[in-house]
């Protein structure tokens, strides 16, 4: 997808337009000129001014990339030190989501500016554990549900063998009842044959 435009997008998690744009940059993903999108905590609201530092920042990166402005070394390094204080933070706070996202970006933003084969490494290295960890949850996910369906299978046939049970009591109750009841018209004939053998 090429556009013309250099998008850098800003949102709070309670924001009522941060679904919307969550599904524009996912869809611009990999695109030229690249896409940004930077969340925070809060609502509609002005974004805070670390995030507004870090956008100045990537345009800045992105005009002498794009040779809109003069290269400046020294402004390209503060800014990818900056930026890569950042994505080591978020990998330190076992954020590897966001450290994957974070290093990842810096490969695409700072290539032809820096050299990037060490965040490049980092990237595919947290993306990789991402989706490990991934799938450790979806095993742990799949075990659960096997465990919750062997323990309702398990309920089930209680249920029923009580029921089987419950009703193969009443039945031989009913037997039970059906054989004295046949028995006590038996015993009432006999006793009608002796009344009347004796008189």
């Amino acid at each position: 997808l090429l556009r013309r435009m250099r998008d850098r997008l800003d949102a709070g998690t309670e924001d009522f337009n941060n679904p919307e744009l969550q599904s524009l940059v996912r869809k611009l993903e990999g695109s030229t000129p690249p896409a940004r999108l930077a969340v925070f905590e809060g609502g509609h609201a002005w974004l805070p001014l670390q995030l507004a530092t870090d956008a100045v920042e990537w345009f800045e990166v992105q005009a002498m990339k794009s040779g809109i402005r003069d290269r400046n070394p020294a402004l390209i390094n503060g800014i990818f030190e900056h930026a890569l204080s950042q994505a080591s933070a978020a990998e330190a706070d076992g954020d590897r989501s966001r450290g994957h996202r974070r290093y990842a970006a810096m490969a695409q933003d700072f290539s032809g500016l820096h050299d990037v084969v060490e965040v490049e490494k980092k990237a595919k290295e947290l993306d990789k554990k991402a989706d490990e960890k991934k799938k450790a949850a979806q095993k742990k996910k799949d075990e659960e549900s096997v465990r919750e369906a062997r323990e309702a299978a398990k309920k089930a046939k209680e249920a029923k063998d009580r029921k089987d049970a419950a009703d193969r009591a009443a039945e031989e109750k009913k037997r039970a009842l059906k054989t004295a009841t046949e028995e006590r018209k038996e015993a009432n004939k006999e006793a009608a044959k002796a009344d009347k053998n004796v008189k």
